[in-house]
């Protein structure tokens, strides 16, 4: 089966390759000394303070705060004091099967030079670099599959921070706030983005500046995603009609609801119902 994608092909990455994955606490004076790293490396601080300096020269000293992200590509020159009694990081280094696989974009810039980014969601970062800690190690295709998963959420949350440097906590917490409002009421077709506005006590025009800044996307493209994406979950998983997915979805209309999706997806629901039935028979 052949599925067009209207929206772009998504992109090939290399894989991952882990190589070391380390959880530290380390007191106030600790440091490393100027050194040239030889794999990427991710950090990120559970606690405390440090200061680092990139390059041969050392020059302008960066702070690496709690719930900062830390990136460094292979060959990155870096020295570090610590400046906080029992500060906790973690780290992990790893290579990949090929860089130039990264093609352009963000994965092209995290090649070029150090980031230190404040992660959107310091709790999900941590909880990511503590699962990764715990497979190390661990025999078996399935978690090295994991790691290699982790390993590339760490990486998206990297980029996520960086897309969204300059974007105050204040509007962070409100739009985050508003995504999870989506994700539990996509199904009531009265959702509008009035109706989201209202909830961050922003005008209209402001909200959907703040959204598409922290999302990448409109609050009406965000919330048709959300919807077609349960939808082809009921399609392929309930024995339900194109009408009846329609309507669980949040939309009243289903000739509007097919449209929408032959638009997002590339073929109509009735389609994807269809090729249901068919592989249930064989």
């Amino acid at each position: 089966m052949s599925v067009s994608n209207t929206e772009g092909e998504l992109p090939q990455l290399a894989a991952v390759i882990p190589e070391r994955v380390v959880s530290r606490t380390v007191d106030r004076g600790f440091g490393f000394k100027p050194a040239r790293i030889t794999r990427h490396t991710a950090a990120f601080m559970c606690a405390g303070k440090a200061e680092y300096a990139f390059g041969r020269r050392a020059g302008e000293r960066i702070t690496f705060l709690t719930g900062d992200i830390l990136w460094m590509p292979a060959g990155t020159w870096r020295e570090a004091s610590f400046l906080a009694d029992s500060s906790r990081f973690f780290s992990v280094q790893f290579r990949t099967s090929s860089d130039a696989a990264w093609g352009g974009g963000f994965c092209a810039r995290l090649m070029r030079g150090p980031v230190i980014v404040q992660a959107a969601n310091p709790g999900y970062v941590e909880g990511l670099f503590r699962r990764l800690h715990r497979l190390r190690g661990h025999p078996g295709g399935s978690a090295y599959l994991e790691i290699q998963g982790l390993l590339l959420q760490i990486l998206a949350a990297v980029a996520q921070a960086f897309e969204q440097k300059g974007v105050s906590p204040h509007v962070l917490y409100r739009i985050h706030a508003v995504e999870e409002y989506i994700l539990n009421h996509f199904d009531d077709p009265s959702l509008s983005v009035a109706r989201l506005a209202e909830r961050t006590g922003w005008s209209i025009k402001h909200f959907i500046a703040c959204f598409k800044a922290v999302t990448g996307q409109t609050p009406v493209a965000y919330l048709r995603r959300v919807r077609i994406n349960h939808a082809l979950d009921l399609l392929a998983q309930d024995d339900l009609s194109v009408q009846e997915v329609a309507w669980l979805v949040g939309y009243k209309d289903p000739a509007y609801f097919s449209r929408i999706f032959r638009r997002t997806v590339g073929y109509p629901p009735s389609q994807a119902y269809g090729q249901k039935k068919k592989g249930a028979s064989t």
